[in-house]
């Protein structure tokens, strides 16, 4: 993957990212997602999301918080903002931020509950709970969204 040149499309470094991301590469996914946030502001904000998962990934709280705050600046309105900042506050420390991230999602699935992402992520909050055939029946749901 070092091979492939800084002037690759967005798409490229994305894709680069993602795979260095699965392979635990932390380090090297955002260095490849960082250069696909060059690209037009929609490919910014995708490669800016993925920064943040790799973040959250890597266990890297504080940096997942300081770029969400950015990105959500910039994006208050986007979905899948609103379920990285869940997401974030989810893991959290603070009873008090995971009884906030709850709700939040919870509004995310009452809202969208026809968005196959709404509710895998909301299957991932029930599952971090124990709540694991409600957990999978989300996840069902958003695969049959899928199709």
């Amino acid at each position: 993957l070092a091979a492939i040149p800084p002037q690759a499309k967005p798409a490229v470094h994305m894709a680069a990212g993602i795979l260095e991301r699965r392979r635990r590469h932390w380090d090297e996914a955002l260095a490849f997602f960082q250069r696909a946030a060059a690209g037009s502001p929609a490919e910014k904000l995708e490669a800016q999301k993925q920064s943040i998962d790799t973040l959250i990934e890597a266990r890297r709280w504080e940096d997942a918080k300081r770029l969400l705050v950015e990105v959500r600046e910039q994006n208050p309105d986007d979905l899948g903002v609103a379920i990285l900042t869940a997401n974030l506050l989810s893991i959290s420390s603070s009873h008090q931020e995971r009884t906030r991230a709850r709700a939040d999602m919870d509004a995310l699935r009452k809202k969208y509950p026809s968005k196959a992402l709404v509710r895998y992520h909301w299957g991932q909050f029930l599952k971090r709970e124990g709540a694991t055939n409600a957990a999978a029946t989300e996840f069902r749901e958003a695969a049959r969204l899928e199709e």
